[in-house]
């Protein structure tokens, strides 16, 4: 059963279920339309009612049938504007999460997510394991064309499984234990890992496993650059344009193997002011807006504008760094600070009180994640008595945090909460880069963090507290290893539960993170749009977008 979630006052009930939100105005028409005279990049219009799937939903009901302002958009029922505060990169080699909406429509994967978030085939016909967990012969599907009219081949498939794990931003670590692939024959690809790798089908539906033509790429001179310039996938739509810094522009690609898409021209504009975002969506200057602000969305005021929510693939949480030489090394402190938390306040101020109050850090719809573990709770009381038993003396913590995000809300408040207690905290807001090289030098008393895995696998911990960590957790750190090797080999989805149980308690009882809350995904959307529904990890397919009749 999906899991729907509604804020009540200050708590948050899980339970399925459609919400209707009245929303206050956000700004008036004068400054609309002074606004969004700079976005028309492409063209556009229209709107839509949330697909019955959502894993969660918030609805706007309509009381007309006019579209953006009224009157743009039904009659352009062939393009369709999206707006979203990421720039989009057009190969799977040279990526970022934020390009996964472009990247999603350009290309196809042997692999899948369903809308449940389980692994399904969609190039590969059919698959089989060796027993010895190491090597994986993939059948796939005969006539699937790319968008230059080539057909895709094995020999496609394993040279862009080659060249991502070689040259990719990602592919390092996004496909596991990936060593190589070859083509058995022109449908038939072997790969070979160089340790069993549980979640590897995963490690397939990921952006670094996109399949790229080899043939095109060699005869354009065999970059990334010359490919971004000029890419060539086999996905639903086919790049049209793009102005770097501005928009993407895509077109219906009319031999998709899997049926033509209902919308034919896609715009995805880049807008990063929130204000500006809503103002473009009020005026019809874009017809959807991928992850608007919760804090945008709840003052909206349009009849003709929905706007959905889920489930992310990402956690926010608070690192407790447990070095000999930081004051947070004290157990009894750190237990003190996980149990002084109000994780309700948190998500209440950063999120409007949208999303997931987490208890572990392996977000929920993750594969393998525990259903039976160690909890701890807000207590005050319990928590005054771990301070008390502790050896701190009103040291100063230090907390960093990327600046201008909304984890630095997170950390303010988080910070108060520990002030009221009688514990010093001292936020430090960073620069990412600065961030980054602190926390990876163990240069700090907490960090406050977010995280997500592509995989949507609790191996998300391997790379967080596992032997590819980059912040060791000294004493505990062989045995999250041994935890975290087993979860990652576990022939059975029993074997893999065990051992993540097994480590997420180690983490909870030696009070190593305060997990937060488990982010979300929004969409706003014009209302006659049909079949917009939320993806954790925001790989959004326009394929199955459709304008209403």
């Amino acid at each position: 059963m999906e899991r729907f979630i509604k804020k009540n006052k200050t708590k948050i009930f899980q339970e399925e279920i459609s919400m209707k939100i009245k929303f206050k105005s956000l700004m008036s028409i004068v400054l609309t339309i002074a606004m969004v005279t700079g976005l028309t990049a492409c063209s556009g219009s229209n709107g839509n009612e949330p697909g019955s799937n959502q894993n969660v939903e918030t609805t706007k009901s309509s009381a007309s049938g006019e579209t953006g302002n009224g009157e743009q958009g039904s009659s352009a029922k062939d393009t369709l504007n999206v707006g979203y505060n990421y720039d989009q990169f057009t190969t799977p080699w040279r990526s970022s999460s934020g390009s996964a909406i472009s990247l999603a429509n350009l290309y196809d994967t042997l692999f899948a997510y369903d809308e449940n978030m389980k692994v399904v085939p969609k190039l590969a016909e059919s698959y089989d394991i060796s027993q010895d967990g190491l090597e994986y012969t993939i059948k796939i599907k005969e006539g699937v064309l790319f968008h230059n009219g080539e057909e895709l081949t094995a020999e496609d498939v394993a040279w862009s499984l080659n060249y991502s794990r070689e040259n990719g931003d990602a592919g390092s670590f996004m496909l596991g234990n990936f060593e190589h692939a070859e083509a058995v024959d022109n449908y038939t690809v072997k790969m070979t890992l160089s340790a069993p790798f549980a979640p590897f089908l995963n490690c397939l539906c990921a952006r670094a496993a996109y399949i790229a033509d080899k043939s095109h790429f060699e005869a354009i001179g065999g970059t990334i650059d010359a490919y971004e310039a000029d890419p060539i996938g086999s996905g639903p739509y086919k790049l049209a344009g793009r102005e770097v810094g501005a928009s993407t522009t895509l077109e219906a690609f009319e031999d998709y193997w899997d049926g033509k898409a209902k919308i034919k021209n896609i715009c995805i504009k880049y807008i990063t002011d929130a204000n500006t975002q809503m103002i473009a969506l009020e005026s019809g200057e874009i017809d959807a807006m991928i992850t608007p602000q919760l804090t945008s969305l709840v003052m909206l005021n349009d009849d003709n504008i929905e706007w959905i929510w889920g489930n992310s693939a990402s956690r926010v949480y608070a690192t407790l760094n447990v070095a000999d030489n930081r004051v947070t090394s004290d157990l009894n402190l750190r237990k003190a600070i996980q149990s002084l938390v109000n994780r309700q306040d948190i998500l209440d101020a950063v999120n409007e009180g949208y999303g997931e109050i987490a208890d572990i850090c392996i977000p929920t719809g993750y594969t393998a994640r525990p259903t039976d573990y160690h909890v701890v709770e807000e207590n005050i009381e319990k928590a005054k008595e771990y301070l008390e038993a502790s050896s701190y003396n009103g040291e100063k913590l230090s907390l960093v945090v990327a600046s201008g995000t909304s984890n630095e809300k997170a950390a303010n408040i988080f910070q108060a909460q520990c002030y009221e207690l009688g514990i010093n905290v001292e936020v430090n807001p960073l620069d990412t880069s600065t961030l980054n090289e602190m926390v990876n030098s163990g240069e700090f008393d907490i960090a406050m963090q977010n995280g997500l895995s592509s995989l949507v696998d609790s191996d998300l911990m391997y790379g967080t507290f596992g032997p590819a960590t980059t912040l060791s957790r000294y004493q505990y750190q062989d045995e999250l290893n041994e935890y975290c090797e087993a979860g990652r080999a576990g022939k059975t989805l029993e074997e893999r539960v065990d051992a993540y149980t097994k480590l997420v308690n180690l983490i909870t009882d030696e009070a190593m993170e305060v997990t937060l809350f488990y982010d979300v995904v929004t969409v706003a959307y014009n209302k006659n749009l049909d079949g917009v529904k939320i993806h954790m990890l925001k790989m959004f397919n326009f394929k199955d977008w459709c304008w209403k009749l």
